[in-house]
């Protein structure tokens, strides 16, 4: 327990962590569509469709620094993240829609520039609400274990927002077929529960303890600079960039995998993705107690790991294997994915707010936003490259793209698939398990560093504290 630990209430906890749903929905659901769907729906060149997701989440980079220091020197009455996630929920909720019922052109120029309009609309979209968001988790408590006990609960919704998205959407497709409308559908149906988390989240969080704006003398630039004198925060980035890299790759070319080399009908991924969830589920409160045992860092190292392995296991099927021989492997390898999920994503985010409480230790700022927006940067920047390196792998291996959802690729197109799928995610999240090794904030560490007095105004007004939210 820290210093002074501050214990959040259940209720709480709950709110702010339905959020997660609507964020895993949108990530997971546009990491896991969007390439089979410019691709194989709107006939782009795999290339260029791995191109413009790619150049979207460049442009995006802007607005996540700008959101993130709008929020930190924001004195709304309600707390200086709620009203962006108020908007961002509208946005985001939206743009989902725009993106997957895009209107059929005569020209694929066209389609591809509207279709990269909507992109950029999306990651705009999820920029204001998402970065608000996380730099919350950082002011709500102190506590460096209910830091994990806050991101547990954010772990279950995330496990719910993606069932939903890589379950009810193949379910949807392998029912109504692979056609603009049945893609339509799924963007109006997950746009109305996307935005019924994000709006609960900003709705039940009015009682949540906040920051108040401590001034600064620092500007921008030097203020974004200064986050990488943060040694521990430079490794924890470093470490997610990779393992993100490794784990939207598979995503990404998950659905070609399924229907193009493995050939198996999507209802069996929706089933196993509930598998998924309840894993995810259980193994919340397990991941929990071992951290507290052999603390956070090993326990990512392990989860991790562990992720590797199950990437690496694809290497194992053939192309079109039997069912009922591929099916078992199948569901243990989501069963154990559900596992990695509940690490991965609960101790990563735990571990970040403690990089960001050290960061005010030490400087005497809050500066919650601009952490939560390089955060979300590099997060988005593993959404652009994992697509953009496994859409030229798939043009390079020979990918057909005349060749419908439904229909197995062949020759040395399956190997860029399994590039994507297999070699290309263990090889990052490998890497990733290596720079980890120099993380070195704990418990006792962070503990151990005496707090800076915080920035007086300019006009020098006493130091602002904490305050419980306003509804």
């Amino acid at each position: 327990m820290s210093e002074k630990e501050h214990v959040l209430p259940a209720r709480l906890k709950l709110f702010w962590g339905s959020g997660a749903m609507g964020v895993a929905m949108l990530m997971n659901g546009v990491s896991f569509l969007i390439l089979i769907y410019l691709v194989s729906v709107l006939k782009l060149d795999p290339a260029l469709a791995g191109t413009l997701v790619f150049l979207s989440k460049i442009i995006d980079a802007i607005s996540d620094p700008i959101v993130g220091m709008l929020s930190d020197r924001s004195t709304f009455k309600s707390g200086r993240r709620r009203p962006f996630m108020f908007i961002g929920a509208f946005l985001a909720a939206s743009s989902f829609g725009f993106l997957f019922a895009i209107p059929e052109f005569e020209s694929q120029t066209v389609t591809a520039a509207y279709a990269f309009g909507c992109l950029v609309f999306y990651t705009i979209g999820y920029t204001v609400f998402n970065v608000p968001y996380m730099a919350m988790s950082a002011e709500m408590t102190d506590g460096y274990e209910e830091r994990t006990s806050l991101h547990g609960y954010r772990v279950a919704f995330v496990s719910l927002g993606s069932a939903l998205a890589v379950a009810g959407a193949p379910f949807v497709l392998e029912l109504l077929g692979q056609s603009r409308e049945s893609y339509a559908i799924i963007a109006v149906g997950m746009s109305v529960i996307i935005f019924l988390s994000l709006i609960a989240c900003w709705a039940g969080t009015g009682s949540a303890r906040t920051v108040e704006r401590v001034h600064s003398r620092h500007n921008f630039l030097s203020q974004a600079s200064l986050l990488f004198s943060n040694r521990h925060f430079v490794t924890l980035i470093s470490v997610k960039a990779l393992q993100l890299v490794g784990i939207m790759s598979t995503a990404s070319v998950s659905f070609i995998f399924f229907k193009q080399y493995v050939g198996m009908d999507l209802r069996y991924f929706a089933a196993a993705s509930i598998v998924s969830t309840l894993t995810t589920l259980i193994a919340v409160p397990l991941v929990k107690r071992l951290a507290a045992r052999i603390g956070k860092k090993m326990a990512y190292f392990l989860s991790a790991g562990l992720t590797a392995l199950v990437n690496l296991s694809w290497m194992l099927v053939d192309p079109a294997p039997p069912m009922d021989e591929f099916l078992p492997g199948f569901f243990l390898r989501m069963a154990l994915s559900g596992v990695t999920i509940a690490g991965n994503v609960m101790l990563a985010m735990s571990m970040l707010t403690d990089t960001i409480e050290y960061d005010a230790r030490v400087t005497g700022m809050r500066r919650e936003g601009i952490y939560a927006a390089m955060y979300s940067f590099v997060e988005k920047l593993a959404a652009a490259l994992a697509p953009f390196i496994v859409g030229w792998a798939l043009a390079f291996a020979g990918y057909d793209k005349s060749l419908g959802a439904d229909e197995l690729q062949t020759g040395s197109a399956l190997f860029g698939i399994m590039f994507g799928k297999a070699y290309l995610p263990a090889i990052m999240i490998g890497l990733s398990m290596f720079v980890l090794l120099f993380f070195k904030l704990d418990k006792e560490t962070l503990h151990n560093t005496p707090k800076a007095a915080p920035q007086p105004s300019p006009q020098g007004q006493a130091p602002a504290q904490p305050v419980p939210g306003q509804t």
